[in-house]
């Protein structure tokens, strides 16, 4: 049987809590003043959760947008309690925008107002302030702070750490999108979940974005790779507590 909605995956009680946690983070946003000004609100306003699903891997893909230099307590712990929940999912790895190696740990730079040099355990929020309130910020941070072991698999998701000129330039949106894409497909491993806060110009489309067509987005790039997008609703409280699939054709642990 196909899977089509969240209660059908692995951990799907786990990937709840941590959409959930999201969906705060989104209210949030939606709440900051930058979020009120008008013609540029939008682009603090953070969308809703994409869950997408690759057949062929079994894996699925959580998408979120994140802010940076949010200034809002409410949106600062919102994505601290994100990044948490997110931590929490077994066999989770976590894909990373705009990559940064420093110190052979792999960072987003994406947001940053100076590039990462950071001296042995530096705290990464403590370094750069206007990385505070972003879901990948919060992810290295906690994520490197864990026993070896029990720290995610990370990769980047794009080629390099940014293009010059960036997203939206030179028409380079559909270039990354695509390449994004190809990047998560590549690392899509049997019954994992993978993690990818991003900036949410990468989802939107129309007259006043970087892409006019749906099927240049990020999500449209990704269904053209045979990714399906999930239903989203809580997951039954049954079985071992994960509201995973019973036998019957649906994914289990």
């Amino acid at each position: 049987m196909p899977v089509t909605q969240l209660s059908q995956l692995p951990n799907a009680r786990a990937i709840w809590s941590a959409i959930d946690q999201y969906n705060i983070y989104v209210v949030a946003t939606m709440s900051d003043a930058f979020a009120q000004i008008p013609d540029t609100g939008a682009d603090f306003q953070m969308p809703p959760p994409i869950l997408m699903y690759h057949e062929g891997d079994m894996c699925a893909l959580l998408i979120m947008g994140e802010r940076h230099g949010a200034q809002s307590q409410d949106i600062r712990a919102a994505a601290k309690n994100t990044a948490t929940a997110i931590l929490n999912i077994p066999d989770t790895m976590i894909a990373v925008e705009e990559p940064i190696e420093v110190n052979d740990r792999l960072y987003s730079n994406g947001g940053a107002q100076k590039q990462l040099s950071l001296i042995g355990d530096q705290n990464l929020l403590t370094y750069d302030p206007s990385l505070r309130g972003a879901i990948s910020a919060e992810l290295a941070d906690q994520g490197y702070r864990l026993n070896t072991d029990a720290q995610p698999y990370r990769f980047s998701a794009e080629q390099g750490r940014r293009y010059d000129p960036r997203y939206g330039q030179n028409g380079n949106a559909p270039l990354i999108n695509n390449q994004m894409a190809t990047s998560l497909s590549t690392y899509a491993n049997t019954g994992a979940l993978i993690a990818y806060p991003v900036g949410p110009d990468h989802l939107r489309f129309g007259p006043a974005a970087y892409v006019r067509n749906e099927n240049e987005t990020l999500q449209g790039q990704l269904l053209a790779k045979n990714w399906t997008v999930l239903e989203i609703s809580e997951p039954p409280r049954g079985g071992n507590g994960n509201g995973n699939g019973n036998g019957n054709g649906n994914a289990q642990n």
